[in-house]
């Protein structure tokens, strides 16, 4: 296979696969972010404790996520690790915040943010979009190699 091929076809194509796949992932999960929040019940919620993430790699800065507890509209106390995690930690020890939950599995809960609901569809969602457009671009000329 020559480098012209590869570069002029090749390459866009998995562009626009990997472009596509991703945007498909960010739909679903921004569609199941949209159903969760069309039947989700809000309570407060308090941070207990910070759940350390070990590093990627050596030298990294480990990362924490918040561990959160709260009372589901069934009285059972619930406890729950956010889905993001950050260093420094986005919330202190004891911090209150609003939690969203499924009546029918508050175990799968989340704080209620905008970096926990939404940072992931749109993360992938711009990654998709940048590796469509690039391949596009590739296989239709406008970019040339």
């Amino acid at each position: 296979m020559s480098d012209e091929f590869f570069l002029g076809v090749v390459l866009p194509v998995i562009f626009l696969l990997a472009g596509t796949g991703l945007l498909t992932i960010a739909a679903r999960q921004g569609a199941r972010t949209r159903a969760f929040l069309e039947t989700a019940r809000e309570a407060p919620g308090e941070v207990v404790a910070l759940e350390e993430e070990p590093a990627m790699e050596a030298g990294d800065p480990r990362t924490y996520r918040p561990v959160v507890s709260f009372t589901a509209g069934s009285g059972a106390q619930m406890r729950f690790s956010a889905l993001a995690h950050s260093n420094p930690p986005a919330y202190a020890l004891g911090a209150s915040v609003r939690v969203l939950y499924d009546p029918g599995r508050p175990h799968e809960a989340r704080i209620r943010s905008f970096r926990e609901l939404w940072m992931a569809p749109l993360l992938l969602g711009a990654l998709g979009g940048v590796f469509s457009v690039l391949g596009a671009a590739i296989l239709l000329g406008y970019i040339p190699l």
